[in-house]
Order: C-alpha cells, then structure tokens, then sequence
C-alpha cells in the first residue's frame, strides 16, 4: 500500500493537522489527487484521486446443454431393461427412493446425451457475420476476397485420444480434467460434432466454428497469382499439421470461391477458369460460383439470391404439406405449426443477408404473407397487416431490425464474441471532449459503397442511434427487446 501525500487536512483555529489518508495499491495508476478546503461544510478538507481503472474483459457464459437430436433410441432402451430398478423399489423412504432414481437416470443421460458446451454469444450467425463483413469491407476497397472452406473427413473420429490428452496434459491442466476427458472419450464413437483446432499457423483471415474452417484472404486482382501461391502454401501447412494428428483434409468436399463486386470480377475480362488453382493433397479445388457455408449459401458477388430462392422454396413446401391437414386442426395449432416449423427458415442469418436487394426483400416478405394467409384462409388480395398485428408478429424487414439491435445489445453489454465487439465504439470515447448524447451514439465507419451502408455495421450504427436514450439505457436484455419491439411497432427506424 502507499499513502499519497497531502498537507494537513483537518483545521481548527489553533491546529492544523493531518487526519485524512488516502492509500493505493498501485501509486503508478493514480492519475491526480489533491485537497479542497470546504470551511463552509467541515473542518476536514475534501481529499479526492483519480485512479486509472480498467474495466475487466468480459468471460463468456458457457451454455451446458444435452442434444437429443442424435440419441440412439435402440440403445437406449436396451439400457433401459438391464437398470436394476428394484433398487428403486427397496429403497426404504420417499426421498430415497428419488435419489436412487435420479441417480439411474442421470447415469443414462450421461452414457446416451451427454452434457455439451458452448460459449454464450458465439453462434453460427456471429460466425457467418465475422467473414461477410470482413468481405463486404474488402468489396468496399475494391478487394476481391479468396475465400476457402475445409472440410475435415469425420475430424473427431480420426482425433487419436491418446495423443489429445498428452497435449491437455502440456497445457496445463490438472490430472483430474485430463482424466475426465479420458473416461469421457473412451469407447466412444463420433458423438462429439467436431474438432477445434487453434492457432495452427499464422494466417490472413481464419475463422473457426465447430469442425468447419473458412480460410480467406482479400486481394488486388493483379495479385490474384501471388494471392493463389500464398494460400496454397498455407494449405499445405495445414495439410502436414493434419497429418501428424491423427486428421485428415477431405479435398471432395472441401471448396474455393472467389468474391467480389460484379464490375471488378469481369473488369479487363478476367477469367478465373483459368488458374492458378487451389490445391489441397494436390488435386486442384475448380472455383465455384456459390457455396453452402453454415447453412448459408454464398456466390460471387454476395447478392443472395440463392440464398433467397432456397428459403423461398422450403417456405412454400413446407406451407404445401401443411395444407394437407389445415381441415383437420385448430387455428391455434396451425399458429404453433408455422411459428416453429416455418417462421425459423426466415430468422435464421437474417441479418448476415441484410444488405439484399429490394426486389429480393420483397419477394421473401411475400412468403411470409403466404403463411398468413394460410393460417387465416386469406384471399391474396387481402389486407394481412392486421393478421400480422394479432399474432404479435412482425414483418420481416422489422424482424431483422430487431434481431440486429438485440445483438448489438449483447455485444455492448458481454463484448461476446470479441471480433464482432470491438468494431462498435461510441462517439463519447473517441472524443476529448465528451457529452452525454455522444456516450450513446456509436461511431458510423467510413465508407464508399451503398454494399457496406447496408452491412450489419453499419446498420447496427444508424439503427441504435435512431434509438430513444430510454431504450439505449435499458441494461436488462428482455427489458430491451420488449422496448425495441414497441419502439418498430410504432414506427421504428422507418
């Protein structure tokens, strides 16, 4: 501890003396510190310090949860006829008795859907929006993005355990965590979704969510064979780093496309087609037109209308098939059947496709009245904005506004996922001389293209600065989404 030194601090008419002290842990942080005399109010002078703090990063929340999407139902009943239940029947008490039997169950649970975990706030439209975004900002320099995805061959299966617990082992942790992965792992096939490999080499761009891996780099066209060579030889890295571990690179399924805005694509005629070629374990990877990444399909020019076409299409088969029992059930059911059947296929990376087109946003709000119509046996000339108000449904481009400001929320509050986070800065930080109405407003990042004005970004920017001080100050998550939603219903951002 160190006391900061100050002159007396306490003043009578005969004494001055030093009563007052102020002590710190680390004399370097303190920025200031001093005395006010304050004869009008007590005999003590105000003592005061600034201290330099900084704020603690944020843990992410770890979601435990079983999945019983996959559960080997045979299996389980199996385990179910061989459970000595009788223990459950001799145990001498009530409170016995349901001890005995959580016991069983728990044991069941743990063999069949074991407790998995997950980072709050990391997700896969987080993940998706980490590389469009990085895309978009190329795009918006006049940068084509070469973009890889890694398809690792059933990666967890060919994981060696031993050699996996050796590196936990040299990681640091106890005997006890690395044991409890060995029971976790042994004689046990496939049940983990995939295998997490970190800082494996060095790279340009990398993101990394479960076992899919998307390698990219941003590129000036007349550097299209240097960019080419520099993943190649990256590629290879990873090729050899696989190897040595058990792993192996399944170049079938793995594929390479290459991003940009349409006028730079063909700009002087360049063609693609013909090389240099990505190449992993030597066959060459052709450049696709679009991919699937995460459940999201990506072309070229990021224009999303495969994207659209694909929602689009299980929107209205899934409609089709619900109109083969409508004269069978209630409104209510149907309600719950679109609502958790259908609406999902609108919801899901609505905000990493934001910066649609009109015409495309328009055509994925006409199936969305499709499935009220549904619901309510409309004719299509039918006014459907107040269907849409009694079921307390919003429409889609209000949807996506809302599920923008909510991550927003999360990322300002949490700072999860950090590469998201920290490209939000309010104006009060980066200026000297800051005011309350700058605190609250977030910085809008330069750029040229209308691409980028629509990207998550900046619209997130724009959107919460449209926010009322009432709405941006809520710190409770559902407290804010409650206030978003009236604030878009009675008009919002329009």
């Amino acid at each position: 501890m160190t006391i900061l030194p100050l002159q007396a601090t306490h003043h009578t008419a005969t004494s001055h003396t030093l009563l007052d002290l102020v002590s710190v842990c680390d004399a370097d942080a303190v920025k200031s510190h001093g005395q006010v005399p304050v004869p009008g109010l007590s005999a003590h002078d105000l003592v005061y310090c600034i201290h330099a703090v900084k704020a603690p990063k944020s843990q992410a929340r770890i979601i435990r949860y079983r999945d019983y999407k996959n559960i080997n139902y045979l299996e389980l009943f199996a385990d179910l006829f061989t459970v000595p239940w009788h223990h459950v029947v001799m145990a001498a008490t009530i409170d016995e008795k349901l001890e005995v039997f959580q016991q069983i169950m728990c044991e069941l649970f743990n063999k069949h859907v074991p407790l998995r975990c997950k980072k709050k706030g990391h997700s896969t439209t987080t993940a998706l929006l980490c590389v469009t975004e990085d895309i978009r900002r190329a795009m918006d320099g006049r940068l084509a993005t070469l973009l890889v995805l890694i398809d690792f061959s059933k990666a967890f299966d060919c994981v060696y355990h031993p050699l996996l617990l050796e590196k936990l082992r040299n990681l640091g942790f106890s005997t006890h965590v690395v044991d409890w992965f060995g029971s976790y792992l042994s004689n046990r096939e496939g049940r983990s979704p995939g295998v997490y490999v970190t800082n494996i080499f060095r790279f340009s761009k990398q993101h990394l969510y479960a076992n899919d891996l998307q390698l990219y780099i941003h590129f000036d066209l007349n550097d299209f064979t240097a960019t080419v060579d520099n993943m190649n030889s990256k590629l290879e890295t990873l090729t050899d780093w696989t190897l040595k571990h058990g792993l192996r690179i399944n170049e079938m399924k793995s594929k390479a496309i290459i991003i940009g805005y349409t006028k730079l694509m063909t700009r002087r005629g360049f063609n693609f087609d013909n090389g240099p070629y990505i190449k992993i374990n030597d066959i060459n990877l052709n450049y696709s037109d679009f991919v699937i990444n995460l459940g999201l399909t990506i072309d070229k020019t990021l224009d999303w209308m495969k994207q659209i076409n694909t929602t689009c299409n299980k929107v209205f088969a899934g409609i089709h098939s619900l109109k083969k029992i409508s004269d069978f059930i209630s409104l209510h059911v149907k309600v719950m059947l679109v609502k958790s059947l259908i609406f999902p296929y609108f919801s899901y990376g609505d905000i990493v496709i934001n910066d649609m087109t009109v015409a495309l946003s328009e055509r994925l709000q006409r199936a969305q009245n499709y499935c009220i119509r549904f619901i309510f046996n409309l004719r299509r000339d039918d006014h459907n904005t107040p269907f849409f108000q009694q079921l307390h449904v919003p429409k889609l481009k209000k949807m996506r506004e809302y599920h923008i400001l909510m991550l927003l929320h999360d990322l300002l509050h949490v700072k999860t996922p950090g590469y998201l986070a920290h490209k939000f800065v309010f104006i009060g930080d980066r200026s000297v001389r800051g005011t309350k109405q700058g605190s609250q407003l977030l910085v809008i990042p330069n750029h040229r293209t209308s691409m980028y004005n629509k990207s998550f970004h900046v619209s997130a920017c724009l959107i919460w600065n449209l926010l009322p001080l009432t709405v941006k100050s809520i710190g409770d998550r559902d407290l804010f989404g409650a206030a978003v939603l009236n604030w878009l219903g009675s008009g919002g951002a329009d």
